[in-house]
């Protein structure tokens, strides 16, 4: 039987708009799966992101609420003495932008990388209302 050799990133592939489907990360197979909860009046989300250099990820918040991610995966040397039966392991850069459930402080956000996780921990931004009680006087 002969193998046939894949492509995923192929030119002709633009056949269907990537906004169609909104999975433009996925076109390139970084499927960077999160997950987003909130905790002790934190949001956290956790990103997937094996095998990335943690000094090669960047990390903001936009407009209080937006939270973005995006980095490289370094590309592997090339072998020549290596006969790949499956290369989907994906390389180059990637993006996800997370829209956040509130407003949060970027400015007291903490990031860690650990075992191909990123955990970004951001403070909810107060709610207070801005009304005040107000106490009627006695005439």
């Amino acid at each position: 039987m002969k193998l046939i050799h894949w492509n995923p990133i192929d030119p002709n592939e633009d056949l269907i708009e990537e906004d169609f489907f909104n999975l433009s990360n996925l076109k390139y197979g970084f499927d960077l799966a999160a997950d987003v909860y909130e905790k002790n009046g934190n949001i956290i989300a956790k990103i997937s992101l094996p095998e990335v250099d943690p000094e090669k990820i960047d990390i903001s918040v936009e407009n209080d609420d937006v939270l973005k991610i995006s980095g490289k995966r370094e590309v592997e040397k090339k072998e020549e003495n290596k006969n790949y039966f499956y290369k989907e392991i994906k390389r180059g850069e990637f993006s996800r932008i997370i829209q956040l459930p509130t407003e949060v402080m970027a400015s007291k956000a903490k990031a860690e990388y650990k075992d191909g996780i990123l955990r970004i921990e951001i403070p909810k931004k107060n709610s207070k209302s801005s009304s005040e009680k107000i106490k009627a006087k006695r005439k």
